[in-house]
């Protein structure tokens, strides 16, 4: 999409290189460093387009409600439903055994959310849906770094709900003193102590402050807690098995409680029980960075794993680097460790030849960069390590930001190759002899440069939210902040065949619309003229009966023709004379018609607003000052988020915009030009002119009506091929000529013509997105396989070659 969502994080501890992702180049690298291109030493910030919403909503929105406290609540939610069954259950106070249960299964659910298998099994089901699946739910699935929430949210309510058994059993052994009771008594808050200081540990403030002391805490608590718990488990289950008659093993295997700590406990001892010394063999890079390679086992890309030289007090985790061997097959792996703390410092000062390893190895936050179709990957310093593994896979294509001082002589040559193989182009910042970067103003060109789907960045805390912050709350269609997918659905074709024999019906146009949507286009274009409203209709139907997310999806329409008062209507074009044929006020860009248009418009979507109202052509019996007014009122009154023009003269266009700059009044943020290989008239000064107000450019007819989807022998096979009007206005001489053209590169990269045909379009600087239409299910699939084709410079010049400068064509 042409609005990236973007998925971020990155946290260093203050002694360790977070756990994600990493690459290198291989142990058998030449020692011959490559260079990183120039680039531009100043961003421009005035590309950044405007944050959304007010300071506090994106406080709420960006900082506050995190997807980490989204998961936390929703663990509580579910605890405090089970609460309120217990207690309808019971008809008042809950029942000691089964808040017990509950405590017991919050307790598996806490572990399992730190037991390596399980998380890696998290990540292998979160990347394992195809790029074809929308934006969206990609985006929300690479959340599944976030499952930290699962685990404190488990933990908590594990304590909440010991808190209240706790409750429960002080109260019945006021009622009933006896010895099993006190012993049960005793236990519990024995483990009520544990569980407070673990929680009260766990603190982010104490755990930033107080790391080490946290961790052995943590660990030592944890153990005593579920020894003790096994204790409390068997006790209870002798008493509760002699108050029923029956063997304690019968109890047990009955009892959730038993299961629950089995899993629990088995989670444990799997990951301990891989506690292994292995032979470390370190590779001094500078006196700021060490790597260390170990040789025990290959290790694929995508992994993270823990280290210690002091297993039952601390543990750090890094990212693993792949090495090959002098074939280039994989023969074990490196961690590169920079100074950023005590242990690191030590380990760097006196390297190590052994250190322990536990667990298995971990998926980190870049595995799920899989998920996506491009990305731009942001390091700082060492941040780079954990970033590596992704460089080495070379799965997703990508570009690099690094920000550290001193790159090569920090980091060796072998990593600088490594990143520079992986992105020829990556901006490397020396801030030793560049100062700090405007790390936000240089991911987001990135981004742009790229068409990037999401972004990752590895990098402390600081940086971390403030490039997260700048880049959620910026997206933009041209310097706007509306989110519109990198093809645009345009709604001509759906409506009436009474207005135009090659317009489906309704049904077929919801499949379309059905069909786009599950492929990721999150924008329609339609007007209130096409079909004469029915268009409008079936779009809304398709909205409702679909439950496309109106939050999610844009919806565009236009104003100016005016709308056949039958469904057989034809089009009241540029030439007519509507008030003669019975349609005064309603058409044009006055006041009047354009209240009347929008108010229609939404009564026919179904809808309480449009996100975009395009002027469809330029109104010369209108004054622009009426028309911008009107347009900014609308806005004003809520019935439209944003304006937008399309096909007229480059002058119009900037008196129209000029004029609303100048009043304060709302801006054009989209222009719907008419533009293709065919035609490129707007090169000549629409483009300029759009650049300069910075307005995107959401062409129409981008296939030339169909023209460069087939070869010139079958031009006419269509229905509208055969009867379309603007078709036959193109110059045939040229037109033969770059169809021929596109046929040949087609054909040469195994695609099809209208793939190129877009794929040209799409790399045109200031086109946001073009609008494509199309009758055909399969030819939909088709075009949108436009956006990863990508065009060589002799390709575009072969395609541009034979074009020849002709009438302006679709607005006079």
């Amino acid at each position: 999409m042409s609005d990236i969502e973007k998925n971020i994080k990155g946290d260093h501890e203050d002694t360790v290189v977070p756990v994600s992702e990493t690459s290198s180049a291989s142990s058998s690298e030449p020692s011959l460093m490559l260079k990183p291109k120039p680039f531009d030493l100043k961003p421009d910030r005035s590309i950044l387009p405007e944050k959304k919403g007010s300071k506090l909503s994106r406080y709420i929105k960006f900082n506050f409600y995190t997807t980490y406290r989204k998961i936390f609540t929703v663990i509580f939610t579910a605890n405090l439903i089970a609460f309120v069954c217990f207690v309808a259950k019971a008809n008042g106070v809950p029942l000691a055994n089964d808040v017990a249960s509950a405590s017991s299964a919050n307790l598996m659910s806490t572990i399992l959310f730190r037991q390596e298998n399980f998380v890696n099994l998290l990540y292998e089901i979160a990347v394992c849906v195809p790029h074809s699946v929308p934006l969206s739910i990609r985006r929300r699935l690479a959340k599944v770094f976030h499952y930290g929430g699962a685990h404190s949210g488990s933990g908590t309510a594990a304590v909440v709900w010991f808190l209240l058994y706790t409750g429960l059993i002080t109260r019945e052994y006021i009622h009933v003193p006896t010895k099993d009771n006190l012993v049960n008594l005793v236990l519990s808050y024995f483990l009520v102590c544990m569980f407070i200081a673990i929680l009260a540990a766990a603190h982010p403030r104490f755990r930033v402050m107080f790391h080490d002391h946290f961790e052995a805490g943590h660990r030592f608590a944890g153990w005593s807690a579920l020894v003790v718990f096994w204790i409390h488990n068997g006790l209870v289950a002798r008493s509760s098995a002699r108050e029923q008659n029956i063997p304690i093993g019968l109890f047990l295997a009955k009892s959730p409680n038993f299961w629950f700590f089995c899993v629990s406990t088995s989670c444990s001892i799997l990951s301990w029980s891989r506690l292994r010394q292995r032979e470390v063999y370190p590779e001094v890079l500078s006196d700021h960075a060490i790597r260390l390679h170990f040789k025990y086992r290959p290790m694929q890309p995508f992994y993270g794993l823990k280290i210690s030289n002091r297993p039952l007090l601390e543990w750090h985790a890094f990212a693993t680097i792949p090495d090959e061997d002098e074939n280039g097959k994989i023969n074990g792996f490196s961690v590169v460790v920079s100074n950023a703390g005590d242990w690191t410092k030590q380990t760097i000062q006196n390297p190590p030849t052994k250190l322990w390893t536990r667990g298995y190895p971990l998926h980190g936050l870049l595995y799920t960069s899989r998920l996506f179709k491009r990305i731009v990957v942001v390091a700082t310093g060492s941040g780079i390590g954990p970033c590596l593994s992704l460089l080495y896979a070379n799965v997703t294509p990508r570009r690099v930001l690094w920000s550290t001082p001193h790159p090569e002589t920090t980091y060796g040559p072998k990593i600088m190759n490594a990143v520079l193989k992986a992105d020829p182009d990556a901006i490397v910042w020396n801030t030793r002899t560049l100062g700090r970067p405007d790390m936000v103003a240089l991911t987001y060109q990135l981004v742009r440069e790229s068409d990037a789907e999401a972004v990752f960045i590895i990098s402390n805390p600081k940086v971390t939210r403030k490039v997260v912050y700048g880049m959620e709350t910026r997206v933009r269609l041209g310097t706007s902040g509306l989110k519109v997918s990198k093809i645009i659905l345009g709604c001509m074709s759906y409506g009436s065949p009474e207005w135009q024999a090659w317009v489906l019906p309704e049904e077929e146009s919801i499949k379309h619309i059905k069909t786009a949507y599950e492929a990721g286009i999150n924008t329609f274009d339609t007007a209130n003229v096409y079909s004469n409203g029915q268009s409008e209709i079936v779009l809304g139907k398709a909205i409702k009966q679909l439950n496309l997310p109106r939050d999610e999806i844009v919806v565009m329409t236009k104003v100016y023709f005016p709308v056949g008062k039958t469904a057989d209507t034809p089009l009241i074009g540029l030439g007519s004379k509507p008030d003669e044929l019975g349609y005064v006020n309603q058409h044009g860009l006055s006041r009047k018609h354009i209240f009347d248009s929008i108010k229609h418009s939404l009564e026919r979507l179904q809808l309480d607003y449009v996100d975009v109202l395009q002027c469809h052509r330029f109104d010369q019996d209108t004054p622009i000052a009426e028309t911008m007014q009107a347009l900014h009122d609308v806005v004003q009154a809520g019935y439209a988020r944003y304006i937008g023009m399309s096909s007229c003269w480059a002058w119009q266009f900037h008196a129209m915009q000029n004029y609303a700059i100048t009043n304060k009044l709302t801006p054009f943020i989209s222009m719907q030009n008419h533009y293709s290989l065919i035609y490129r008239e707007e090169e000549r000064e629409m483009f300029p002119t759009l650049k300069h107000f910075g307005v995107g450019s959401i062409p129409w007819s981008p296939l030339g009506r169909g023209t460069l989807t087939r070869p010139n022998a079958n031009q006419n096979d269509t229905t509208r091929g055969k009867i379309d009007r603007m078709k036959k206005t193109y110059s045939e001489k040229v037109t033969a000529n770059i169809v021929d053209a596109v046929e040949q590169i087609a054909k040469a990269k195994g695609v099809s013509m209208a793939q190129i045909a877009l794929a040209w379009v799409l790399s045109k600087e200031g086109v946001s997105a073009p609008i494509v239409g199309t009758t055909s299910l399969e030819n939909l699939h088709d075009l949108l396989g436009a956006i990863d084709v990508k065009l060589s410079e002799e390709e575009i010049k072969q395609l541009e070659t034979s074009y020849e400068p002709q009438n302006a064509i679709g607005h006079l």
